[in-house]
């Protein structure tokens, strides 16, 4: 009891102080994620030095010590373990995965939260499989527990990251040399963090210190160390990759402005992809197909929209060959010919450029003793032409890009009362405009207009037309406040806050104002038979059309309060007790005639 605890970071400077309580237990809030040597010292027993303590964000770093009785002066120095931390302050689950493991471990994506799926209870969410819901989320869907990914709460240095459309990340950090850890609870966290009943994500992006470093990097995935996929070759003969070459570079810097005061970091990263994409396969007519529609049917609408739509395409003749009627199968005529040869095609060596930057400054202040301030600015913009991520079936009159800015803007205020309060001050800023669209070339074209048009299985022939889910977008921005106040008192580490989020929406969502049509077969007849006919079949075929305003404006007031106590009631028994209360608002269009809302 009464001992006193000193816990000092060689590479911040910065100190905080505090005693044992009767049971000589102790506890430390807000402390910077990074090393610490702890010293504990008592009159009349010898002084323990821990050095090398490892302090994660969002996880309790526990330093047990035995204090000797000294009839001198003696001080006895060990090394902090460097074996996996456990959390025995609470009943939370979750793990922090280190700098050496984000830059070591192979993930493609570069998203840590893609190294979510090597803790336990964490699997991913195929389509159309399991009993997970598997709605679309952004950044990396995982399911933890067996709940949805939009469970998942994500934050940056601990204020939020959450995407307010579909949930999931609004911004996705892949700066390979801007984050210092991620830690990902799994279950029983704090009151402190909210939202979702999965799991809470915190990227610590890294920070200046008392010493200078850098690096340098570049990450090259090339289609020519890779082995040609099978079914590549399904529609035409393939003897080589098609062309893929990426490259991510980037640098970081950091380091003292003035010692144990003043700290600076800044890293860039620019991620460059130049592709020859390869579509999905399916059936077109053949040349002689081709020339079957024009001889049959030169005067019909929509035989022409369908030439026009595919252009020079033509099937190569190679595989899936069959013969598609295009009228009634009767007794008299039971191919329902004139038959329009059809055979398997691939679109290949689509061009497409892939163009991303991203950068994040950070300052540190320890302006006194018992002061530090943080400012950070990220800002992340990239484009993607045409999208052969999410619309890679479109054909080349109808292809589609995107792109978009985030902007992040995050301040901290840690102030140390003293040795039993500590208040924690966030302010930050998000701002994330992404939008799909159509290509310039497919903007222009005059084709643009008309319905998006499918057909049946029978066929297998391309949609024709903009997808109806375009345009669409994105722009989102929310101001958020945390407060919280720390306080230790004998047994108990109280923990009280708010969170307040001021959200803006500005959506453009994917209303189907150009109409779609799906010509399916049916009373007698093929897909092609009724799109000849103009009848949409007896399958059923489907005709639709959106109308309204499609953008969606809105916006919301959220509010959270929590408190938290952390009883240590003897040295091997804690309980942790968390009440937390929130309030989501309530959304409404504001437009006067919205087609959403």
């Amino acid at each position: 009891p009464k001992a006193d605890i000193k816990a000092v970071s060689p590479q911040f400077g910065a100190v905080r102080e505090t005693q044992t309580d009767s049971i000589g237990t102790y506890r430390m809030e807000s402390l910077q994620p990074g090393i610490y040597d702890v010293t504990i010292s008592a009159p009349g027993f010898s002084t323990l030095q821990v050095s090398g303590v490892v302090v994660n964000a969002s996880i309790t770093t526990t330093v047990n010590g035995k204090l000797q009785l000294a009839a001198t002066q003696q001080i006895i120095e060990i090394q902090a373990p460097a074996s996996q931390v456990i959390d025995t302050q609470s009943g939370q689950l979750g793990e922090t995965l280190n700098y050496q493991e984000l830059t070591q471990l192979p993930y493609s994506s570069l998203n840590p939260a893609e190294l979510a799926f090597t803790l336990p209870g964490v699997h991913d969410t195929p389509q159309n499989q399991g009993a997970v819901n598997t709605i679309a989320t952004d950044g990396v869907a995982f399911s933890v527990n067996g709940t949805r990914p939009r469970a998942n709460n994500f934050l940056i240095d601990g204020q939020d990251d959450n995407d307010y459309g579909v949930a999931g990340q609004a911004f996705q950090p892949t700066n390979v040399g801007a984050i210092q850890e991620v830690t990902i609870l799994t279950n029983a966290y704090s009151a402190e963090f909210g939202r979702g009943g999965g799991s809470v994500t915190n990227y610590i992006y890294k920070s200046g210190t008392n010493n200078f470093h850098g690096d340098l990097w570049e990450i090259n995935r090339n289609s020519a160390l890779a082995a040609i996929p099978a079914q590549v070759a399904i529609a035409n003969t393939v003897t080589k990759n098609p062309y893929d070459n990426e490259n991510t570079f980037g640098f970081d810097v950091g380091g003292p402005i003035k010692k144990d005061k003043l700290f600076f970091f800044g890293t860039a990263q620019w991620d460059r992809e130049r592709q020859a994409a390869t579509g999905p396969v399916f059936s077109l007519p053949t040349a002689a197909g081709i020339a079957t529609l024009k001889t049959n049917f030169s005067s019909n609408a929509n035989v022409n929209l369908f030439l026009n739509s595919i252009g020079s395409l033509v099937s190569p003749g190679l595989s899936g060959l069959q013969s598609v009627a295009t009228t009634l199968v009767t007794t008299g005529n039971p191919n329902g010919c004139p038959c329009v040869e059809t055979g398997y095609f691939q679109v290949q060596n689509v061009a497409a450029a892939n163009n991303y930057v991203d950068w994040n400054y950070r300052m540190d202040w320890h302006f006194t003793d018992r002061d530090a301030l943080t400012g950070s600015v990220l800002r992340d913009t990239g484009a993607l032409s045409p999208d052969v991520i999410y619309n890679s079936q479109a054909l080349p009159n109808f292809q589609s890009q995107q792109g978009g800015t985030t902007d992040i803007f995050r301040g901290q205020w840690v102030h140390t009362i003293s040795s039993t309060f500590v208040n924690e001050l966030r302010l930050s800023y998000t701002s994330i405009n992404f939008a799909f669209g159509l290509t310039p070339a497919a903007a222009a074209n005059s084709l643009a207009n008309t319905p998006f048009i499918s057909f049946g299985t029978d066929i297998n022939f391309p949609a024709i037309g903009v997808n109806s889910s375009y345009p669409q977008g994105r722009a989102h921005q929310d101001w958020q406040v945390q407060e919280a106040l720390s306080h230790t008192a004998g047994k108990h580490s109280i923990k009280a806050g708010i969170d307040a989020t001021v959200l803006s929406v500005d959506d453009t969502l994917a209303l189907n104002t150009r109409g779609s049509i799906t010509y399916n077969f049916g009373s007698g007849y093929t897909s092609l038979g009724n799109f000849i006919l103009d009848q949409t079949g007896a399958d059923p075929g489907t005709v639709s059309k959106g109308f309204g305003n499609p953008n969606l404006n809105t916006g919301a007031n959220m509010y959270a309060l929590y408190i938290e106590d952390t009883w240590r009631i003897k040295n091997n028994l804690t309980l942790n007790m968390g009440l937390r209360y929130e309030y989501w608002g309530a959304l409404a269009n504001a437009l006067a005639y919205p087609a959403f809302n």
